[in-house]
């Protein structure tokens, strides 16, 4: 299979948003090892809120699409001043352990590098243990902050928690 990597555009956005949401959120999802359909539920993202960040400064997203241009991979990256914060690391459930996953984030850490970012940032759900190792496997640290899940009413957890991690650079 043939891959590209490319940043998203507007028209992107309903390809994405049935990755995203595919890769955390519903039964589908748990094909894959990144999915929170045990602990959150409804939607992890709608099209209007993909296409108003693509359109925002400061903000983009990197997509792995394969011949036909369907997206198979994406990841969301926001500009800080010092980092460069990554989120919504979706991989097909079908394609998750094939390496999507660690060349976007490969990516954004080039990105970064070519912003002269000091570090890169993500939040995770406090109770993905697994997801939370793989960063670490990759050099992230816990940083020791967190914050309460922003969308309680979609909780299906008391008290869910995001924890912040971060890669020097």
């Amino acid at each position: 299979m043939k891959l590209s990597l490319r940043k998203a555009l507007r028209n992107d956005a309903p390809g994405l948003c049935t990755l995203i949401n595919s890769a955390y959120r519903g039964d589908g999802s748990k094909v894959g090892w990144t999915t929170e359909a045990d602990l959150v539920s409804g939607l992890r993202i709608d099209v209007p809120e993909v296409e108003n960040l693509i359109s925002t400064d400061g903000n983009s997203f990197l997509m792995v699409t394969n011949e036909s241009d369907q997206a198979l991979g994406t990841v969301h990256v926001l500009e800080e001043p010092e980092s460069l914060y990554f989120g919504m690391l979706a991989v097909s459930p079908e394609l998750q352990n094939s390496g999507l996953g660690k060349l976007l984030i490969r990516e954004v850490e080039t990105l970064a590098r070519r912003l002269e970012k000091r570090s890169l940032r993500i939040k995770v759900i406090h109770l993905r243990l697994e997801l939370i190792s793989f960063y670490e496997r990759l050099g992230f640290v816990k940083t020791g902050a967190s914050e309460t899940f922003p969308f309680e009413e979609l909780s299906k957890v008391k008290d869910l928690r995001l924890l912040e991690m971060v890669k020097v650079l």
